[in-house]
């Protein structure tokens, strides 16, 4: 009397109560073996926030050093271009002062040149070969049968005539026969460091043979005694 009737449990009631103690004793036992417990979560939540902005601000670093990276190779190029320019401008001017120099050079010989043939006229000499001193040159005069060694240019007619030979280095025998008779009369009397203007007519040059200036032609030589 006075005590309160327990409601009896059905099977499946009891299946049910079962079934929830085993999944707390499940879950208990996942929390003691290193399950992750609620604040953990939280805390590997902020963990993987502080990995992913670490890896933003890396990113942002190496495309901060990439763009530095470009800039400076490009003020290089540009750098390197006005080098260039620089020194390109540089040989031109060096050029161009150089083919001034050298215009002036030939200008003055010229002028040289000009004065020494106005102030010596053509000498006619044998055979009717002329000569002109444009350097007398130093030392004994050339005679017959001395070993002579020239330079010389032939053109045709004049000393602006087509070029038809010429030599840096040539010697002879003065006199002996070696050259031409035009050769032997007009460079007699030369001396060391001489220069001469020499007109062959044909009989004391190569006659009717045409060599360059067609048959009979009158030669011009430019000699100048190099050796003796």
């Amino acid at each position: 009397m006075g005590r309160r009737n327990r409601k009896k449990r059905t099977s499946s009631e009891e299946d049910e109560s079962l079934e929830r103690r085993y999944l707390k004793r499940q879950k208990v036992a996942e929390t003691k073996d290193g399950a992750k417990t609620p604040s953990e979560d939280v805390g590997s939540a902020r963990e993987g926030n502080d990995q992913e902005g670490k890896t933003t601000i890396d990113k942002v670093e190496q495309l901060r050093l990439k763009k530095q990276r470009r800039k400076e190779l490009k003020r290089a190029k540009e750098e390197r271009k006005m080098r260039q320019g620089e020194e390109e401008k540089k040989l031109i001017i060096e050029a161009a002062a150089a083919a001034g120099k050298r215009r002036k050079d030939k200008k003055s010989k010229d002028e040289v040149e000009e004065a020494a043939s106005k102030q010596s006229t053509f000498r006619t000499l044998k055979k009717a070969v002329q000569c002109q001193d444009v350097v007398v040159g130093q030392g004994p005069p050339v005679r017959r049968g001395s070993k002579v060694r020239v330079s010389y240019t032939l053109r045709a007619k004049n000393r602006y005539g087509k070029v038809l030979d010429s030599s840096k280095n040539f010697s002879f025998r003065l006199g002996g026969g070696e050259v031409i008779e035009g050769w032997d009369i007009g460079v007699e009397g030369m001396r060391l460091g001489g220069r001469r203007y020499l007109i062959v007519p044909p009989k004391a040059g190569y006659g009717r043979q045409n060599i360059g200036a067609g048959p009979g032609a009158i030669l011009f030589f430019d000699v100048t005694v190099i050796g003796l």
